[in-house]
């Protein structure tokens, strides 16, 4: 979370905590950048945005040229939802950039956003692989019951109403949250401070496809910088592997 984009310069802040921690695709959140598209900067990035008409919420992300030739579509639904679509060798990869309504919102508000945000995952086709990944403003607990869509590595205890509503989206969709399965210290698991500087919370998660679990090698915040803002970057470390089964030689029997 950026906090806001549409600011002279901030972009190019976001960009230099992007290259110092060596990230290829970032998803970033309330940008304020109306509109809808895309944005080759000068320094080898690419935005890609999503917005409403007013300078509220937005969506988007930041990609690296190395991989800008693996973007195969983006689609903006609105200031709070975005996907990318990469192509990847064997499959292609969604991701699912959300941006959801702070806790004390309206149930009408969340409602209208787990709606859409189900519409947009319904209608992928089920060969590609999906990860969910952004600020959704809930905090997720380590009741046994959720077990074993989350782990038990989490900042909190008790998982507030937003934290339900996702659990349950994941529950429905065979998804687990990576974000809560890797042994940290706290620091490294809190990912926004408070105005007051003391209260600190884990409300940035990666939910990935069941099938991926595996392949999520770490999730962890990293504090050095934030972009000018009071979340912390959030770093998801993947090394997809293959099936080798194809290889294997069927040897008919005897007769």
């Amino acid at each position: 979370n950026v906090r806001s984009l549409y600011r002279t310069g901030h972009l190019t802040t976001v960009i230099s905590s992007l290259e110092r921690y060596q990230l290829d695709i970032t998803a970033i959140q309330e940008t304020r950048w109306p509109g809808q598209g895309n944005l080759k900067t000068d320094d080898n990035w690419t935005y890609f945005y999503s917005g409403g008409l007013a300078h509220q919420g937005g969506v988007g992300f930041v990609v690296s040229d190395k991989l800008l030739p693996n973007v195969k579509r983006f689609e903006a639904i609105n200031d709070r939802i975005c996907y990318l679509e990469l192509k990847c060798k064997w499959y292609n990869l969604v991701i699912i950039n959300g941006y959801a309504p702070t806790e004390d919102k309206s149930e009408e508000i969340k409602n209208e956003f787990y709606e859409r945000l189900d519409a947009v995952y319904d209608q992928l086709s089920n060969s590609k692989v999906k990860i969910l990944i952004g600020d959704f403003n809930f905090k997720i607990g380590q009741e046994p019951l959720f077990s074993p869509t989350i782990g038990k590595n989490n900042l909190h205890m008790n998982s507030n109403d937003n934290g339900t509503r996702l659990i349950n989206f994941a529950m429905t969709r065979n998804m687990v949250l990576s974000s809560t399965t890797f042994p940290h210290k706290n620091i490294h698991k809190q990912t926004r401070v408070s105005p007051d500087g003391r209260t600190k919370n884990q409300i940035d998660h990666v939910v990935v496809d069941g099938r991926i679990k595996r392949c999520i090698m770490d999730v962890r915040s990293m504090r050095g910088s934030s972009g000018i803002s009071d979340h912390f970057i959030v770093k998801t470390k993947i090394r997809f592997r293959l099936s080798i089964k194809w290889k294997e030689r069927k040897h008919l029997p005897k007769r």
